[in-house]
């Protein structure tokens, strides 16, 4: 919008007409005309303007006519070069005291106030006197839209309100289309209201055809006062269709030993969801207690977390407790669907099932027993220095910890010696090898 213009139209004697005798300035009795095409009250460039209007005084003659174009609203500051001359006749014409004409006009960038000068001539003397037309509007510049919606995206299936805001005034409610991720688009639906303006749309749950959870692309086509048509979309032009709930899709233990013992720490589990959740309590799960689990029950100690990775731990007081002596026994967790749990669309965890991985701990009250001590080499004579691996066979798996140093058996060599045997693989089996290195003297 390049400013507010009002064209003036004057019967004036330009500076220098010579003035045959007989021959005198005429008077316009009846103020000459400007307007806009139609009925916009702004223009832009090439748009048509017409000139009509009454002049006064006996038989006026028309001698020229000039539309002048200013950059001020005081219509002072003439804008070189960018006068236009009417041609009499063709662009402004007389029958009697009436006038009538038109011309396609390039308005210049900076005009903001148009002036028509009429030159004419009359029989009779008279002064000249200046008529003014409506204010006009010189715009060259296509509108432009901001988009905003009644919900913060992403957005979950139901109704949301599209508001469009046009950078200036339309001549109507502009158009909006959606290209929707699915099958199914919006097109080309006028809008309502007067600005800004409103549609009235619905998001449907993901089908898998029709309708899909993606990013949708928003238009607009309007066009303003002056004519100029513009589709621009300066911000808010797509936004994120998200109608499936969270799911959760792993629990796994948070330790990678699966044996609980009597009085150990608290089991923990890690949750996996399948997207960003929020809200999640302890509300959100149970302890899925095997029936072989005796002594206290357990609970839901805590839930702490954000995003899609979440901490379970049980416990019955602080973070220990008494788990029950059974061997068959598990613990696990089971999924409480509710509404605090939500996706950043604020679609609900609304599933119990784990779509994946779904850990569980077990009760062991039995302490692992040797069941055999061999080695991987055959009965033999070794020389000194020479490796010889040492297996021991447990009644189940067995985790070595290291933290206080590497574990050592103690081996009898010849009649009574012995000697020390360190371990060196097999944590998290049955079975683990130690390797002994011969020494001098060694029988």
């Amino acid at each position: 919008m390049l400013g507010m213009v009002r064209l003036v139209a004057a019967c004036v004697l330009l500076a220098g007409l010579l003035v045959p005798a007989g021959i005198v300035r005429a008077t316009a009795s009846s103020t000459p005309t400007l307007t806009a095409p139609g009925t916009q009250t702004a223009v832009k460039n090439g748009d048509t303007l017409t000139f009509g209007g009454t002049i006064g005084g006996t038989s006026p003659s028309i001698q020229g006519a000039t539309l002048r174009q200013y950059s001020d609203t005081g219509a002072t500051t003439e804008i070189t070069g960018a006068a236009i001359t009417l041609t009499l006749g063709t662009d402004i014409s007389a029958s009697g005291t009436t006038i009538s004409g038109t011309k396609a006009v390039a308005f210049n960038a900076n005009a903001v106030r148009v002036k028509l000068e009429v030159v004419v001539l009359d029989s009779s003397d008279a002064s000249t006197q200046t008529g003014t037309s409506p204010a006009l509007t010189v715009d060259n510049t296509s509108p432009t839209y901001a988009v905003t919606y009644s919900r913060a995206a992403p957005l979950k299936a139901g109704a949301v309100t599209i508001t469009v805001t046009a950078s200036e005034a339309l001549s109507a409610a502009p158009v909006i289309s959606i290209d929707q991720p699915g099958t199914t688009d919006i097109s080309s639906v006028t809008m309502s209201g007067n600005g800004p303006y409103t549609y009235a749309y619905t998001i449907f749950a993901d089908n898998a055809g029709a309708y899909a959870d993606g990013t949708a692309t928003v238009s607009v086509s309007g066009t303003d006062l002056a004519g100029n048509t513009g589709t621009t979309v300066t911000s808010g032009g797509t936004f994120a269709i998200d109608t499936t709930a969270p799911v959760v899709s792993s629990v796994v233990r948070a330790s990678s030993a699966a044996a609980l013992t009597t009085g150990a720490s608290a089991p923990v589990f890690t949750v996996t969801f399948s997207e960003s959740v929020s809200g999640v309590t302890a509300a959100n799960f149970a302890v899925n207690a095997g029936s072989g689990i005796g002594g206290t029950a357990p609970t839901i100690a805590s839930v702490t977390g954000t995003g899609t990775a979440w901490t379970v731990t049980l416990g019955v007081t602080g973070t220990t407790g008494d788990y029950g002596s059974n061997t068959n026994a598990t613990l696990g967790l089971t999924v409480v669907p509710a509404s605090n749990a939500v996706d950043a669309a604020g679609n609900a965890l609304a599933s119990a099932t784990v779509s994946g991985t779904n850990e569980s701990y077990n009760l062991d009250t039995t302490s692992a027993t040797v069941s055999g001590v061999t080695s991987t080499l055959a009965d033999g004579s070794y020389k000194a220095g020479q490796a010889v691996p040492v297996t021991v066979t447990f009644s189940e798996p067995v985790t070595v910890v290291t933290s206080g140093g590497t574990p050592q058996l103690t081996l009898t060599t010849g009649s009574s010696a012995t000697t020390l045997v360190s371990y060196t693989s097999g944590s998290g089996t049955a079975v683990l090898t130690f390797t002994y290195t011969v020494a001098s003297g060694d029988t």
